[in-house]
Protein backbone atom coordinates (compact mmCIF):
# COMPACT_ATOMS: atom_id res chain seq x y z
CA UNK A 1 0.00 0.00 0.00
CA UNK A 2 1.43 3.34 -0.95
CA UNK A 3 0.23 6.82 -0.20
CA UNK A 4 -2.77 7.43 -1.94
CA UNK A 5 -4.45 11.05 -2.99
CA UNK A 6 -7.15 10.22 -0.16
CA UNK A 7 -4.21 9.67 2.78
CA UNK A 8 -2.61 12.98 1.74
CA UNK A 9 -5.96 14.97 1.84
CA UNK A 10 -6.56 13.31 5.65
CA UNK A 11 -2.61 14.85 5.84
CA UNK A 12 -3.23 17.84 4.62
CA UNK A 13 -6.68 18.53 6.04
CA UNK A 14 -5.12 18.71 9.72
CA UNK A 15 -2.35 20.47 8.82
CA UNK A 16 -3.64 23.28 6.81
CA UNK A 17 -6.47 23.74 9.35
CA UNK A 18 -4.18 23.43 12.60
CA UNK A 19 -1.63 26.02 11.12
CA UNK A 20 -3.36 28.22 8.66
CA UNK A 21 -7.53 28.37 9.23
CA UNK A 22 -8.30 28.16 12.49
CA UNK A 23 -5.56 30.50 13.32
CA UNK A 24 -6.42 32.58 10.80
CA UNK A 25 -10.26 32.30 11.87
CA UNK A 26 -9.21 33.06 15.34
CA UNK A 27 -7.43 36.38 14.32
CA UNK A 28 -9.91 37.64 12.27
CA UNK A 29 -12.88 37.57 15.54
CA UNK A 30 -11.30 39.80 18.31
CA UNK A 31 -13.61 38.19 20.79
CA UNK A 32 -12.19 35.24 20.11
CA UNK A 33 -8.52 36.64 19.72
CA UNK A 34 -8.61 37.93 22.88
CA UNK A 35 -9.52 34.47 24.61
CA UNK A 36 -6.93 32.39 22.47
CA UNK A 37 -4.36 34.48 23.58
CA UNK A 38 -4.87 34.34 27.18
CA UNK A 39 -4.52 30.28 26.83
CA UNK A 40 -1.26 28.97 27.25
CA UNK A 41 0.34 27.42 24.35
CA UNK A 42 -0.35 24.21 24.91
CA UNK A 43 -4.11 25.02 25.38
CA UNK A 44 -4.04 27.13 22.38
CA UNK A 45 -2.86 24.09 20.70
CA UNK A 46 -5.37 21.97 22.16
CA UNK A 47 -8.03 24.17 20.81
CA UNK A 48 -6.37 24.37 17.23
CA UNK A 49 -6.14 20.74 17.16
CA UNK A 50 -10.33 20.35 18.66
CA UNK A 51 -11.35 23.09 16.06
CA UNK A 52 -9.77 20.84 12.85
CA UNK A 53 -11.33 17.84 14.88
CA UNK A 54 -14.68 18.97 14.77
CA UNK A 55 -14.81 20.05 11.55
CA UNK A 56 -13.35 16.59 10.21
CA UNK A 57 -16.00 14.46 12.42
CA UNK A 58 -18.91 16.88 10.83
CA UNK A 59 -17.64 16.59 7.38
CA UNK A 60 -17.32 12.30 7.80
CA UNK A 61 -20.23 12.33 9.50
CA UNK A 62 -22.31 14.11 6.48
CA UNK A 63 -20.53 11.76 3.81
CA UNK A 64 -21.66 8.73 6.27
CA UNK A 65 -25.33 9.99 6.19
CA UNK A 66 -25.09 10.16 2.48
CA UNK A 67 -23.50 6.57 1.76
CA UNK A 68 -26.35 5.62 4.52
CA UNK A 69 -28.95 6.26 1.47
CA UNK A 70 -26.86 5.81 -1.68
CA UNK A 71 -25.52 2.09 -1.26
CA UNK A 72 -24.14 1.41 -4.51
CA UNK A 73 -21.50 4.00 -3.71
CA UNK A 74 -21.14 2.18 -0.07
CA UNK A 75 -17.56 0.11 -1.05
CA UNK A 76 -15.74 2.79 -2.64
CA UNK A 77 -17.27 5.44 -0.25
CA UNK A 78 -15.74 3.46 2.70
CA UNK A 79 -12.70 2.73 1.39
CA UNK A 80 -11.96 6.69 0.60
CA UNK A 81 -13.05 7.89 3.87
CA UNK A 82 -10.81 4.94 5.60
CA UNK A 83 -7.92 6.43 3.93
CA UNK A 84 -8.91 9.90 4.62
CA UNK A 85 -9.12 8.75 8.38
CA UNK A 86 -5.36 7.37 8.03
CA UNK A 87 -4.08 10.15 6.94
CA UNK A 88 -5.92 12.49 9.26
CA UNK A 89 -5.44 10.34 12.92
CA UNK A 90 -1.85 9.36 11.88
CA UNK A 91 -0.74 13.18 11.85
CA UNK A 92 -2.82 14.30 14.63
CA UNK A 93 -1.24 11.73 16.80
CA UNK A 94 1.72 13.32 15.25
CA UNK A 95 1.10 16.70 16.20
CA UNK A 96 -0.55 16.18 19.41
CA UNK A 97 2.38 13.93 20.57
CA UNK A 98 4.76 17.00 19.67
CA UNK A 99 2.99 19.85 20.82
CA UNK A 100 2.07 17.87 24.42
CA UNK A 101 -1.32 17.96 23.76
CA UNK A 102 -2.61 14.27 23.07
CA UNK A 103 -3.28 12.53 26.55
CA UNK A 104 -3.43 9.25 27.12
CA UNK A 105 -6.94 8.23 25.92
CA UNK A 106 -6.42 10.38 22.71
CA UNK A 107 -3.08 8.16 21.71
CA UNK A 108 -5.43 5.37 22.48
CA UNK A 109 -7.96 6.36 20.21
CA UNK A 110 -5.64 7.22 17.35
CA UNK A 111 -4.05 4.25 17.11
CA UNK A 112 -6.65 2.26 17.63
CA UNK A 113 -8.87 4.07 14.52
CA UNK A 114 -6.04 4.20 12.42
CA UNK A 115 -5.57 0.56 12.73
CA UNK A 116 -9.04 0.01 12.32
CA UNK A 117 -9.45 2.24 9.02
CA UNK A 118 -5.99 0.68 7.72
CA UNK A 119 -7.73 -2.69 8.06
CA UNK A 120 -10.87 -1.51 6.44
CA UNK A 121 -8.98 -0.40 3.61
CA UNK A 122 -6.88 -3.21 3.24
CA UNK A 123 -9.40 -5.89 3.60
CA UNK A 124 -11.74 -4.01 1.33
CA UNK A 125 -14.29 -4.60 4.26
CA UNK A 126 -15.89 -1.13 4.03
CA UNK A 127 -19.56 -2.14 3.29
CA UNK A 128 -19.29 -4.48 6.05
CA UNK A 129 -17.83 -1.72 8.52
CA UNK A 130 -20.20 0.60 7.65
CA UNK A 131 -22.74 -1.75 9.02
CA UNK A 132 -21.21 -1.95 12.07
CA UNK A 133 -19.66 1.00 12.69
CA UNK A 134 -22.60 3.46 10.71
CA UNK A 135 -23.97 4.40 14.47
CA UNK A 136 -20.69 5.40 15.62
CA UNK A 137 -20.85 8.09 13.53
CA UNK A 138 -24.00 9.50 14.32
CA UNK A 139 -22.77 9.60 17.81
CA UNK A 140 -19.52 11.25 16.59
CA UNK A 141 -21.47 13.88 15.05
CA UNK A 142 -23.93 14.87 18.01
CA UNK A 143 -20.35 14.24 20.24
CA UNK A 144 -18.69 16.89 18.27
CA UNK A 145 -21.50 19.22 18.87
CA UNK A 146 -20.79 18.93 22.53
CA UNK A 147 -17.23 19.32 22.09
CA UNK A 148 -17.89 22.48 20.22
CA UNK A 149 -20.24 24.04 22.82
CA UNK A 150 -17.43 23.22 25.90
CA UNK A 151 -14.89 24.97 23.66
CA UNK A 152 -17.29 27.96 23.15
CA UNK A 153 -18.33 28.22 26.32
CA UNK A 154 -15.06 28.82 27.70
Amino acid sequence: MGMTREIYFGIAEILVGYSLVFPAIVRMIPPFRRKFELLSDRDQNLFLRKCVSIVHCWFICALIIYLQFNAALCQEGWSKFSQIWIGFLWTDLFIGLLTKTAGFDDICHHILYGFVHLMIFKLDAGCFAFGILQYRYYADFFNQNMQLRLILGN
